[in-house]
Formats: C-alpha cells, sequence, structure tokens
C-alpha cells in the first residue's frame, strides 16, 4: 500500500510534520492494515492531487477485502 499511495519513505516521520494529503494517506493505510469487515470514508481525496486522488481511488476499487 505504501508504495502504491507513494509513501514509503514516510513511515518513519512524525506525523504533525506530514502534509495533509500525506496524513490522508497514511491514514487510509493505517485503516486497513487491520482488513476491517466496513470501511467508512468520509472525503477519502481531500487534499491530494489529481495523480493522487486517482491512485487512491483505483486501489480501493481493485481492493480485495479478505474473506472472514
Amino acid at each position: 500500500m505504501t508504495a502504491i499511495l507513494g509513501v514509503r519513505d514516510l513511515l518513519g516521520q512524525p506525523v504533525r510534520e506530514l502534509s495533509l494529503g500525506e496524513r490522508m494517506k497514511m491514514e487510509l493505510i493505517a485503516r486497513l492494515l487491520h482488513s476491517p469487515d466496513v470501511l467508512f470514508l468520509d472525503e477519502p481525496t481531500i487534499g491530494l492531487d489529481v495523480i493522487a486522488q486517482y491512485n487512491i481511488q483505483a486501489f480501493l476499487k481493485h481492493y480485495k477485502w479478505p474473506a472472514r
């Protein structure tokens, strides 16, 4: 997920030092780490550039929820 969203180099950086867009990406990754049954997204691409918005939308369209 970090490679797809382009935040791999930010993993060790404190959250308060991240831009809004970087925080949005990291929060999405954090939510998906635990394979939730339901994921509510409220404007998940706010503050992101057009390319990042596309990447997140494409990722979510093709994300396979793990079977339980």
